[in-house]
């Protein structure tokens, strides 16, 4: 059964992804851990699948807080880019983690995939969130992709087609 669509606002989105993640996560809540979110306030009203939007992004900020280093903020921004194929709206988490090795780049989207090192051992999780989220992305037309250095930080990208909702000029 497919869910259905409807009209969402990004920064609506963003803000119930992360209330939903401070809720579960009572470490991270009290931590007080930054997070920047810059969404473009010139960004419509779209219509589509909020709620695996929503998953997608709750998993990317979930990842982004467990590989960052302790004081340093995770960033979120949000905008539309025009591709040959039409609108897509563009999403990047970026945190100044432990960063990914560059051959270890499409791995870590396989299920139950982690880096075994020193650095992310004693991380929680199974390695299914990246995997999860590729899947969604992808069921939605789009695409989630990393940039990464190791010892720098990640930034994972997601771009799915953006419609706008009824009413919306472009």
């Amino acid at each position: 059964m497919s869910e259905p669509n409807e009209e969402y606002e990004i920064q609506h989105v963003f803000d119930h992804a992360l209330a939903e993640l401070m809720s579960r996560d009572l470490a991270l809540k009290r931590s007080g851990r930054a997070s920047e979110l810059v969404v473009d306030a010139s960004l419509p009203r779209l219509e589509g699948n909020r709620h695996r939007m929503r998953q997608i992004i709750e998993y990317l900020l979930d990842n982004a807080f467990r590989y960052s280093l302790d004081g340093t903020p995770v960033r979120a921004r949000a905008r539309l880019e025009y591709e040959g194929r039409g609108e897509e709206l563009v999403v990047e988490i970026e945190d100044e983690g432990v960063g990914i090795a560059t051959e270890h780049h499409q791995e870590i989207f396989a299920p139950l995939w982690r880096v075994d090192s020193s650095t992310t051992r004693d991380t929680d999780g199974i390695g299914l969130s990246l995997h999860i989220a590729r899947q969604m992305a992808q069921g939605m037309g789009g695409s989630l992709r990393v940039r990464s250095t190791l010892g720098e930080g990640s930034t994972f990208v997601l771009r799915v087609p953006a419609v706008r909702a009824a009413g919306e000029l472009e």
